[in-house]
């Protein structure tokens, strides 16, 4: 045995020797896949003594792979895809470890096993406990971004996300807000001030979530899309490349995250895109378009008077004119953030969230604006049509789409601090500029600038 264990050791290259007379495993990986072996066979086709030891190390990360392997090797090697399906099932029930930990590791083990290894119900049964993970308030905020990653990998099946046809749009009234940030608040930068009350002239419908990838990659695929000139402005078709935005692989690139890399020319042109496609479920003259600087702090902020959160919903039965409006208790305060006046990370993905990258969109619906749009803070900063000014001394709000002057981004992204996703932090970019922290989201609004 001596001499067996010294020759796999010299010659296998599979055990490191840790001790005198102790050897393990060089690769973690075949010592984790050894483990699911023994711990399936251990059931024999019985689910009790592999979900009873599971259930105990959920949480666990020196677990996590051996969990993994474990359902693959049930449901893929064994091709007992019950059993698997019954223990993914059972785990998903009982819910061990801390709030959200089951959902995710059991929707990894899923998208491991895929296409096969478990049942078509089981694989429905993790993507609606999925769902309500990533709006659960009562997980993590990284546990609610993994669950959406791990429903991305799935397929999601929201299509207010995955769709154009089924886009989510809240209403916001006409009238006065206040913009800017006064000499008091000691968050402000120049660029925010003078703190003055601005005013949207005609009601709009803002966007229920950023552009996601799944929806501009309709755009980059379709025949009359991406590729056809009509949509763009002349600098822009001058800024277009070869292949369109970079692929910066997962999560950047999962279908249920805002779409990132994209220029200003390239999310001005998906809007004259949408308009078209719309054009049958549009108001009279009314176009999809890049929020104004002005309607996106507005859709953040909240006005001098702001409606009672009216339904969701796309333009069947989202546009329309809210029925109440209620006055604020005192209309000159100034909301801080879109959900208040309170910094927390439960609401957004910004630095102190832990997420560190972009997330599915649907995981902070705490985040909410006064009118029901949902990460307006962080995740992504979000393209504005206006073109930058230093501060509001003498403000024009340029909206012009002509020119390549650098643009408006607003509400920060997964790596600003506090202070830079307040609904009053602006800053500006090249419009030719892509950047895995920008995205947009649209605005219905009348088809002439403000």
């Amino acid at each position: 045995m001596e001499q067996f264990l010294e020759d796999v050791r010299d010659y296998a290259g599979m055990l490191l020797e840790r001790g005198a007379g102790q050897y393990g495993f060089i690769h973690l990986t075949f010592e984790e896949y050894l483990g699911a072996v023994g711990l399936a066979r251990l059931g024999q086709g019985k689910t009790e003594p592999v979900v009873e030891i599971l259930a105990e190390h959920v949480g666990d990360p020196a677990w996590r792979e051996l969990a993994l392997l474990t359902i693959g090797y049930l449901g893929i090697v064994q091709q007992w895809e019950e059993v698997a399906s019954a223990v993914v099932g059972e785990l998903l029930d009982r819910r061990p470890g801390e709030p959200g930990e089951a959902a995710v590791l059991m929707g990894d083990a899923v998208v491991d096993a895929s296409p096969g290894g478990v049942t078509p119900a089981c694989k429905e049964k993790v993507v609606g406990v999925l769902l309500k993970t990533i709006e659960d308030d009562g997980v993590k905020a990284p546990l609610r971004a993994a669950s959406g990653r791990a429903l991305a990998r799935l397929g999601d099946p929201r299509p207010e996300v995955m769709t154009i046809e089924g886009m989510e749009f809240y209403y916001v009234p006409p009238g006065p807000f206040w913009m800017g940030s006064g000499d008091e608040d000691e968050m402000a930068w120049e660029d925010e001030k003078p703190l003055h009350q601005a005013a949207v002239l005609d009601g709009y419908w803002v966007g229920r979530y950023p552009v996601t990838n799944a929806q501009f990659g309709l755009f980059m695929e379709h025949a009359d899309g991406y590729w056809a000139d009509i949509w763009w402005a002349k600098a822009g078709l001058e800024s277009r490349q070869e292949g369109g935005p970079l692929d910066l692989g997962e999560p950047w690139n999962l279908p249920n995250h805002p779409a990132v890399v994209v220029t200003w020319y390239e999310a001005l042109a998906f809007c004259q895109w949408l308009t078209v496609a719309f054009r049958d479920r549009l108001p009279e003259r009314y176009a999809v378009a890049l929020p104004t600087e002005v309607q996106w702090e507005k859709a953040a902020r909240g006005g001098v008077q702001v409606p009672v959160r009216p339904e969701r919903g796309g333009f069947a039965s989202g546009l329309g004119l809210p029925g109440n409006l209620s006055v604020m208790e005192n209309p000159t305060s100034l909301r801080r953030y879109p959900w208040g006046d309170s910094a927390d990370s439960t609401p957004a993905n910004y630095g102190e969230t832990g997420i560190g990258e972009t997330s599915a969109v649907g995981c902070f619906p705490l985040g909410a604006s006064p009118y029901g749009a949902e990460e307006l803070s962080g995740n992504v900063w979000e393209w504005c049509a206006t073109k930058w000014e230093e501060n509001y001394e003498g403000y024009q709000g340029d909206n012009d789409p002509g020119g390549d002057e650098p643009r408006v981004v607003r509400g920060g992204s997964f790596n600003h601090v506090q202070r830079g996703v307040r609904c009053a932090y602006r800053h500006s970019n090249l419009p030719d500029l892509r950047g895995d922290y920008v995205g947009f989201r649209v605005v219905v609004s009348p088809g002439s600038p403000e």
